[in-house]
């Protein structure tokens, strides 16, 4: 991707490859878009994107930035940016980067994230991630409610009636 460091960002370069990974044709993309970076990134991820071509303006060097781009499906697709800035022929301010699909990664950190919080039987947040909910309620000044469950002889059921039913009576 190429862009201006101007207002929404207006495309200077997309290639095939990136048009490919999003679904579009190079007219679907730029009608979609408006032929703004802004509106190909995720609303929640503009803020970011906004601020570091801002500082690029003023800056040189590298960077290295992580979003997500809307697909032309809908669902979104996270991206690893890396890129500098640069300064075109006709003498106008842009950036020019490479853009890498990094979903798959993102996916599976938010599964490893996920399976180190829960309980993989109950599905239940265990100690690790009640206590990080309870700490992110008393921060944001959260409604909430704790719970803990101490069931005495626990292990008398799993000799009697095999893991299998204890884990049934578990869930």
């Amino acid at each position: 991707i190429g862009a201006y460091l101007e207002e929404g960002f207006p495309f200077y370069a997309v290639n095939d490859t990136l048009l490919d990974m999003l679904g579009y044709t190079h007219e679907e993309f730029l009608a979609a878009t408006g032929g703004l970076v802004s509106n190909a990134v995720h609303v929640d991820d503009r803020p970011i994107l906004d601020s570091l071509f801002s500082q690029l303006a003023f800056r040189k060097g590298r960077y290295e930035l992580e979003y997500r781009m809307r697909k032309k499906d809908g669902d979104y697709l996270w991206v690893y940016e890396t890129g500098k800035r640069i300064v075109t022929p006709e003498g106008r301010d842009a950036a020019i980067c490479l853009v890498s699909d990094m979903t798959e990664r993102v996916r599976q950190q938010e599964l490893l994230l996920r399976e180190a919080r829960l309980d993989p039987l109950t599905g239940v947040y265990n100690r690790r991630g009640g206590e990080e909910q309870i700490a992110r309620a008393l921060r944001e000044d959260l409604p909430w409610m704790f719970l803990l469950l101490d069931i005495d002889f626990f292990k008398q059921v799993n000799d009697l009636y095999g893991h299998q039913e204890g884990d049934r009576l578990l869930c």
